[in-house]
């Protein structure tokens, strides 16, 4: 008798056993789902701004933006290759209020290893240099803030413009006067961080 007792126990512990672990195992699954549901509704949030091709028009700098219920706008932008079918993320980042950042017209270098990107701000705008390949710098870095570099110069003018490529690592800057007057010209190269006067234009 003790034997059927202890056997019916032992069946009633299995099932009660199995009947949780079944629960606990569609719980983790409905996890699961809800979170892959979640990642894809904020990816699918983004709304496609601009974008630039490299002259061959294989390769896409594309700038997607998404606005937060507080207000603030998030900005992504990934390297879409369409003759190697990849998509490379290089940055994401959330714009400060009042801020925007887009990207300009000759976006590519020459060699198509580095674009550049403008950010617009009350206080001045900025252009950040990225490895295509989403890498980041020698330096750790995953970007060069082109106006940082300037500030360290200490030199009157502002940048007005960076207008695009004069070669491989050498970006052509404009620079204005406090007057509002044209300053100099200048190239600024990526792989030194340096500003190179331009004498003659």
């Amino acid at each position: 008798m003790t034997k059927i007792i202890n056997g019916l126990l032992l069946v009633v512990f299995i099932g009660i056993a199995v009947l949780v672990f079944g629960f606990s195992k569609r719980k983790q699954v409905d996890q699961d789902v809800q979170v892959k549901a979640d990642v894809q509704k904020e990816v699918s949030s983004y709304t496609k701004l601009s974008e630039a091709s490299n002259s061959e028009g294989n390769m896409k700098l594309i700038s997607m933006s998404r606005r937060s219920p507080e207000g603030r706008t998030s900005y992504s932008f990934k390297v879409v290759d369409t003759k190697e079918n990849t998509e490379t993320s290089i940055y994401e980042t959330v714009a400060d209020p009042g801020s925007s950042m887009e990207i300009p017209e000759n976006s590519w270098s020459p060699d198509y290893k580095q674009v550049f990107v403008r950010t617009i701000s009350p206080g001045g705008d900025n252009y950040y240099v990225f490895r295509a390949n989403g890498e980041v710098y020698a330096d750790g870095k995953k970007y060069i803030a082109v106006g940082d570099f300037w500030d360290n110069t200490k030199t009157s003018n502002r940048i007005e413009e960076i207008t695009g490529w004069a070669g491989d690592d050498l970006l052509m800057v404009y620079t204005v006067t406090d007057t509002g007057e044209h300053g100099q010209a200048y190239w600024f190269v990526t792989s030194t961080r340096k500003f190179m006067q331009v004498r003659e234009l």
